[in-house]
């Protein structure tokens, strides 16, 4: 019997889940399988968000960001493609766990509210435009992620509670790092996604426009002061968290691509 692309949704949510509950019970373990555990349980779901977004473009006959739970399930796969691309790297071992409830909860609200597919045309330039922005936007979720953990690390340090999770969290040097590179890869990538937007056939809505530009002044403001005088790590990680919030409470205002 056939899956439904929605089942696979919830299939990949509930994987998400679980993987979370799992990182949660081992946090204080060292144990390399259960850390292999846990990425078998990310990439599990992260296979399934694939899938799901591969069967939604088949229905739609376009890419699938025509609604607003279509732009959170796509949000959700980039955050997690983010995940695997710069975890390693800047040896963040944590921060799958970190961005477990994130996904869970943009995609149970995506599973909750998604419509039934009707087919468009398909833009080339509005579907780029889309796309680019949705993944700026998953830049910018990993580095309030990271903000996350860089507060949560700080307020550690300040409560003089070295203990538990603390260890287990990369040093700050390296969290202030991600976050600039992060802020700086997703403004690119909203920077180019905003010139996709005057190629389209159809030019987008006044508001659509007003919420990209929003954003992309705000990244641009914070990387400006950032570069001529250099911000605090912990305004840099204030920044990044209330910066990645406001876009998700803005991000309806966006509508589909």
């Amino acid at each position: 019997m056939a899956v439904s692309g929605q089942a696979l949704l919830l299939l990949s949510t509930v994987c998400f889940l679980v993987g979370f509950i799992y990182a949660f019970l081992t946090l204080r373990s060292d144990n390399a399988a259960r850390s292999r555990m846990t990425l078998v349980f990310m990439g599990g779901g992260f296979l399934l968000q694939g899938a799901f977004l591969y069967m939604r473009g088949q229905q739609l006959g376009r890419c699938p960001i025509t609604s607003v739970p279509e732009l959170l399930a796509f949000l959700s796969w980039a955050v997690v493609l983010y995940y695997f691309v710069i975890g390693s790297t800047f040896q963040l071992s944590l921060l799958g766990f970190f961005s477990y409830p994130l996904v869970v909860v943009l995609q149970l609200i995506a599973v909750i509210f998604m419509p039934q597919p009707t087919t468009g045309y398909a833009d080339f330039w509005r579907e780029l435009h889309a796309a680019l922005a949705l993944l700026a936007y998953g830049g910018f979720a990993m580095a309030g992620i990271a903000g996350v953990m860089f507060l949560v690390q700080h307020r550690h340090l300040k409560q003089r509670s070295l203990g538990g999770l603390f260890y287990r969290l990369p040093p700050i040097e390296y969290l202030s790092h991600a976050i600039v590179r992060l802020m700086i890869f997703g403004f690119a990538l909203l920077t180019v996604g905003i010139a996709c937007a005057y190629m389209m056939r159809e030019s987008p809505s006044g508001m659509k426009l007003v919420v990209a530009y929003a954003v992309w002044a705000v990244y641009a403001a914070a990387l400006f002061i950032q570069w001529v005088r250099g911000l605090s790590s912990l305004r840099l990680a204030e920044v990044a968290v209330g910066a990645f919030v406001v876009q998700l409470l803005t991000l309806s205002l966006m509508g589909a691509g």
